[in-house]
């Protein structure tokens, strides 16, 4: 049925605000706050007065495709990138302060011999699922014993000092149900893209050429929804969200991923703010000696006492007092600041990997026991997984090597301590002609092995041919990095590649449904509140079908259906759809020409939003420039799958004065949880609401 009324308005108007040239602007869905998307820039600005309230400037501003408030909270809002990246603000710091940073594919570090997969995204969405969690009387045997050792250490630099602070928990906390998730879609290589907590990220499948939107789940197992432009939908259902031991999994392979990095990340501070340093002023000091070999001078100097001329000149004019204090403030620094990551940072992560690695060990044993169990078999040689125990066994071997290094180290330490107190009297002696040393610098000096002690620390750090600039120290710090990156990072990802990636994967279900119709054009989508699996579809008839061919040619036709997936007793995709015919009201003479041609136009921009009453959505359609036409969808008493509509249209007005006089009105945005509507033009935004009668307004029946 098609038909055009003149209804009272539906839409109140509530205000219009000039904006300035922008491209968009979201609604918070819990917070009198809405973004305003401007070039590089994106504001956060009241409702209640429109006072700007933060500014955020964006990085790589061409490549954002989409913006999205935190829907439970409001507090925060993503940033979605082009190139896979989302960056996460929180609104209730001064300025907006960036919290987070989510890399949704996969980083080439943690899967060496890999190239990074392009993302190319198209659109994506933030939403919270809920988990099923153990019963409690399991909560005895769900011990994590590495969450009751202390908390783990960050590094804290400035450029004077390195020193400790605790990191607080790491992850989600398994005892709230609540995950967050971002599904996102790439059109080019027609994909989804899901992120768990940030902890891993898969890659499934789409038929979906171009998609419109994607709309999240309305309750704690429902699907996600991709609705293509096409009409095409497809309902994502994450089932490992009813399995507790998947969370398990997802969490305890997350923790080995950030332990390994953490590792590679504590040990490359040490190289370049504790070895290079005095690497650097160690070459320096040597590339000025004009001598034949520093080395064999230094070594007289040990067994006679006797100092070359070259060499005096060096200890005097290269080295001298300045030098020698900065030598001595970098290897002090180096010898205290070294122990303390390796015995505090970097043991306690290998520790904590070897229970990460014992607890994935379970978990994989629960998860195939579960297998087992459903297929009606039992194979105990099926239980076991070999790759565990190499990346365990590669652990222990990292938490043997980095005792032995702090061994070593402690050793180079006190080493160091002699050889610093003799090369102090050498370095005075030839600056200070007046200086002698102590009574028992000499007899100290050439006891206990002190003179075979020193010939070995002047071999391994002052010959011009060591490549090494703290001997033992920097060598094992080389070898924990290669083991680290080599051993440890590969073992890491051939977990994810084998089990937690696909053991994933199996429990993602995808269902699609509705035809491709090549001659409609969807606008938007929403979730219908009385069933989570069906979806209410807005969509624009290009060119006329068949069976529209008694429409007028100046008229647009809209198509409302709701579509719902397939179910377990019904293979068969559901679908009910109405339409709408708008035709231009003739009734009021057209806007100005100098401003808004007077012809008929079609429909510009439609957008769900949502009855104060009882929930129930409505459609609102911009179209002839400034109109409105809102269709409220009215559910049937008898058959609860059908329903039917009611049209009202408004002009774009505030009282007999037109809203856009200059520049058409180009854009609708709406909060789909709420009744507001904002109209746009280039530079300036009206604001509507839905009247609380609105539901209650005539108009022609579909």
């Amino acid at each position: 049925m098609y038909a055009k009324t003149a209804e009272p308005e539906a839409l109140r108007f509530k205000g219009k605000t000039q904006l300035g040239i922008h491209q968009s602007v979201v609604w918070n869905p819990q917070l009198a706050l809405y973004l305003v998307v401007t070039g590089k820039t994106i504001t956060v600005n009241r409702q209640t007065d429109n006072q700007r309230v933060a500014t955020i400037v964006l990085k790589d501003a061409e490549q954002a495709i989409a913006y999205q408030w935190d829907r439970d909270t409001g507090k925060r809002f993503a940033v979605f990138y082009r190139n896979g990246i989302a960056r996460i603000y929180d609104c209730t710091t001064a300025g907006g302060q960036l919290q987070k940073v989510v890399n949704i594919v996969e980083t080439p570090a943690l899967h060496p011999g890999t190239q990074t997969q392009n993302a190319a995204l198209s659109s994506a969405v933030w939403a919270t699922v809920a988990w099923d969690r153990f019963p409690d009387t399991y909560a005895v045997l769900n011990v994590d014993v590495a969450a009751l050792m202390p908390d783990m250490v960050r590094i804290v630099r400035d450029s004077k000092q390195m020193s400790m602070a605790p990191m607080g928990p790491w992850g989600p906390d398994l005892s709230h149900p609540e995950a967050s998730v971002i599904l996102s879609h790439s059109q080019e290589d027609r994909c989804y893209l899901l992120t768990l907590d940030d902890l891993v990220t898969v890659r499934f499948s789409s038929k979906i050429d171009r998609m419109c939107k994607i709309l999240p789940p309305k309750y704690k197992h429902g699907p996600f929804v991709g609705v293509a432009r096409d009409g095409t939908l497809e309902h994502i259902r994450l089932q490992f969200t009813e399995v507790p031991l998947m969370r398990e999994l997802v969490k305890c392979s997350g923790y080995v991923r950030f332990l390994c990095e953490y590792i590679i990340d504590h040990i490359l501070v040490c190289k370049s703010d504790l070895i290079d340093p005095f690497a650097q002023l160690l070459a320096r000091l040597k590339a000025a000696y004009g001598g034949s070999d520093l080395y064999t001078q230094l070594c007289e100097v040990l067994v006679s006492g006797c100092v070359d001329p070259a060499l005096e000149d060096w200890l005097c004019n290269s080295v001298g007092d300045k030098n020698f204090k900065r030598w001595k403030q970098l290897s002090s620094r180096m010898c205290g600041d070294l122990n303390n990551v390796l015995t505090l940072a970097i043991v306690p992560a290998c520790e904590r990997l070897i229970l990460a690695c014992e607890r994935l060990q379970g978990i994989h044993k629960s998860l195939k026991l579960q297998k087992l169990k459903e297929s009606g078999e039992f194979d105990p040689t099926k239980l076991s997984s070999p790759e565990i125990d190499v990346f365990l066994h590669e652990c222990q071997e990292m938490l043997a090597d980095t005792l032995r290094l702090v061994e070593y180290v402690n050793a180079d330490a006190v080493l160091h301590a002699i050889f610093e107190e003799w090369f102090f009297d050498i370095v005075m002696e030839c600056v200070d002609e007046d200086y002698k040393r102590k009574p028992d610098a000499e007899k100290k000096y050439n006891s206990n092995n002190r003179p075979v002690q020193l010939e070995q620390y002047l071999k391994l750090c002052w010959t011009s041919s060591s490549s090494s600039s703290y001997g033992i120290a920097d060598h094992g710090l080389n070898a924990l990095e290669n083991r680290a990156r080599d051993r440890l990072v590969t073992c890491a990802s051939k977990l994810d590649r084998l089990y937690t990636v696909p053991w994933v994967l199996e429990l993602v279900q995808v269902t699609r449904s509705g035809a491709t119709e090549p001659h409609i054009q969807v606008w938007d989508a929403i979730v219908d509140e009385m069933n989570a699996d069906c979806v209410f579809v807005a969509s624009q008839i290009i060119g006329h079908a068949a069976d529209h061919a008694n429409t007028s040619s100046s008229s647009t036709i809209v198509s409302v259906a709701r579509r719902c997936a397939p179910n377990n007793n019904n293979n068969t995709a559901t679908s009910v759809e109405m339409v709408w015919e708008l035709v231009p009201d003739s009734s009021e003479p057209p806007s100005p020409p100098s401003s808004l041609s007077s012809s008929p136009a079609p429909a510009v921009d439609a957008t769900f939003i949502t009855s104060h009453d009882d929930g129930s959505p409505a459609l609102v359609v911009l179209h002839d420039r400034d109109t409105l036409t809102t269709l409220a969808i009215h559910r049937s008493s008898l058959v609860p799958t059908h329903f039917t509509l009611t049209g009202s249209s408004q002009r774009l007005r505030q009282g007999t004065t037109p809203l856009f006089t200059t520049v058409a009105a180009t854009s609708l945005h709406s909060c789909a949880s709420s009744a507001l509507l904002s109209v746009h033009s280039t530079s300036a935004m009206a604001v509507y609401e839905m009247s609380c009668d609105q539901h209650r307004c005539g108009g022609g029946r579909a």
